[in-house]
């Protein structure tokens, strides 16, 4: 998947914040054509001005990991553990 987050310096430098903060683009949503954009919201009085090459965003590849699961009937076991088991 591709993981795409504002830079740090874009609000500093521009008065912009990205508005779902980190966008999440799935590893099958591939086309020949496609492109990404970003969609920001302007905090500032004056119309927001961003040159061809500007960088405001960046993209992190991130590998994907499925999970396996068993089915089962219940899930309640009186000695499964979990969250503050160590401290009773």
């Amino acid at each position: 998947m591709l993981m795409l987050a504002s830079r740090s310096s874009t609000f500093k430098k521009l008065w912009l914040i990205m508005v779902n903060w980190v966008w999440i683009i799935d590893n099958d949503y591939c086309w020949d054509d496609d492109t990404q954009k970003f969609q920001f919201m302007n905090f500032w009085k004056e119309t927001a001005k961003i040159s061809k090459g500007h960088r405001i965003g960046q993209g992190v590849f991130v590998k994907v990991m499925k999970a396996e699961f068993d089915e089962v009937e219940s899930l309640w076991n009186e000695n499964r553990g979990g969250f503050w088991t160590t401290w009773i």
